[in-house]
């Protein structure tokens, strides 16, 4: 089976006396994603069972504004809320002992590693010459795997950024990422 992917946008944009805003909701059906695995018997040889193909479905909006406080101060933020399923997700058991493995089924399931809810706030000053900005990133709490066995804390992280035009060809800047950590 071959892997697609079927994705869909709509974007809206609307830009109001120093506001810039865009809502994008959003679509995606990854379908036939294969999961190979490989065992060994009792015997030790190895052997695959055979391919499984899963479908991943997420649905969600994104929203993205940008607010010109004034000449040389901006604020901005970004943020993603989405619903992420495992729509069709088998997965094969190994079983040494008996040689029958056991498939199971993962269908239903949220998807691994997707948070529901993602966003980042940036106040920046500038001036023609220059600028710094402190970027505050956060996402949400979500599942460490398909079998939703237990889910991976949110968090946050902190990003510091600066620089300056040294000539229209050439800046020089500095970024120091995890901030806080």
């Amino acid at each position: 089976q071959i892997q697609t992917i079927q994705q869909f946008e709509l974007g809206y944009k609307v830009k109001k006396e120093g506001l810039t805003s865009n809502i994008t909701p959003f679509y995606s059906l990854l379908a036939h994603i294969p999961n190979n695995v490989t065992f060994t018997n009792n015997t030790g040889n190895l052997y695959n069972p055979p391919a499984l193909y899963n479908d991943i479905r997420t649905m969600g909006i994104e929203i993205d504004e940008l607010y010109e406080v004034n000449k040389k101060f901006d604020l901005r933020g970004v943020i993603t809320l989405q619903n992420s399923k495992a729509t069709q997700y088998e997965s094969w058991i190994h079983n040494n002992q008996t040689g029958a493995d056991t498939k199971i089924s993962n269908s239903g399931n949220q998807t691994a590693n997707v948070p529901n809810i993602m966003f980042n706030i940036t106040p920046e000053f500038h001036t023609e010459k220059a600028y710094a900005n402190l970027t505050w990133n956060f996402m949400g709490k979500r599942q460490a795997n398909f079998q939703n066995a237990f889910t991976m804390n949110a968090f946050s992280q902190f990003n510091l950024a600066a620089g300056y035009n040294i000539t229209k060809a050439l800046t020089a800047s500095a970024n120091i990422n995890n901030l806080l950590n």
